[in-house]
Protein backbone atom coordinates (compact mmCIF):
# COMPACT_ATOMS: atom_id res chain seq x y z
CA UNK A 1 0.00 0.00 0.00
CA UNK A 2 1.45 3.47 -1.13
CA UNK A 3 1.40 6.21 1.80
CA UNK A 4 -1.41 8.02 -0.32
CA UNK A 5 -3.43 5.15 -0.17
CA UNK A 6 -2.89 4.86 3.17
CA UNK A 7 -3.91 8.36 3.78
CA UNK A 8 -7.07 8.33 1.96
CA UNK A 9 -8.47 4.92 3.00
CA UNK A 10 -7.18 5.08 6.43
CA UNK A 11 -6.07 2.57 8.62
CA UNK A 12 -8.58 -0.40 8.54
CA UNK A 13 -8.68 -0.55 12.61
CA UNK A 14 -9.91 3.16 12.52
CA UNK A 15 -12.38 2.76 10.20
CA UNK A 16 -13.75 -0.43 12.54
CA UNK A 17 -13.71 1.32 15.14
CA UNK A 18 -15.58 4.46 13.71
CA UNK A 19 -18.10 2.38 12.30
CA UNK A 20 -18.44 0.19 15.54
CA UNK A 21 -18.93 3.96 17.29
CA UNK A 22 -21.64 4.99 14.64
CA UNK A 23 -23.25 1.61 15.24
CA UNK A 24 -23.66 2.03 19.21
CA UNK A 25 -24.94 5.84 18.78
CA UNK A 26 -27.27 4.21 16.15
CA UNK A 27 -26.25 6.43 13.25
CA UNK A 28 -26.86 5.29 9.69
CA UNK A 29 -24.04 6.71 7.56
CA UNK A 30 -20.35 7.59 9.00
CA UNK A 31 -16.95 8.96 6.88
CA UNK A 32 -14.08 7.53 8.28
CA UNK A 33 -10.91 10.45 8.05
CA UNK A 34 -10.31 13.66 7.83
CA UNK A 35 -9.61 13.49 3.71
CA UNK A 36 -12.85 11.35 3.02
CA UNK A 37 -14.84 13.82 5.19
CA UNK A 38 -13.56 16.55 2.84
CA UNK A 39 -14.73 14.43 0.06
CA UNK A 40 -17.62 13.49 0.99
CA UNK A 41 -18.36 17.31 1.91
CA UNK A 42 -17.16 19.02 -1.28
CA UNK A 43 -19.94 16.82 -3.44
CA UNK A 44 -22.55 19.59 -2.25
CA UNK A 45 -20.95 22.21 -3.43
CA UNK A 46 -19.91 20.42 -6.70
CA UNK A 47 -22.88 20.90 -9.83
CA UNK A 48 -24.45 17.81 -10.52
CA UNK A 49 -23.04 17.88 -14.54
CA UNK A 50 -19.39 17.56 -13.07
CA UNK A 51 -20.37 15.36 -10.11
CA UNK A 52 -21.81 13.07 -12.61
CA UNK A 53 -18.71 13.53 -15.12
CA UNK A 54 -16.14 12.63 -12.32
CA UNK A 55 -18.19 9.92 -10.92
CA UNK A 56 -18.18 8.59 -14.63
CA UNK A 57 -14.52 9.15 -14.75
CA UNK A 58 -13.96 6.70 -11.83
CA UNK A 59 -16.28 4.25 -12.34
CA UNK A 60 -14.60 3.59 -16.27
CA UNK A 61 -11.21 3.76 -14.24
CA UNK A 62 -12.11 0.94 -12.16
CA UNK A 63 -13.68 -1.09 -15.18
CA UNK A 64 -10.73 -0.91 -17.33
Amino acid sequence: DSLLSRYMTGEPEQVIRDGLAALRANRAVVVSGPLNAAIATSIRFTPRPMARWIAGSLQKARSA
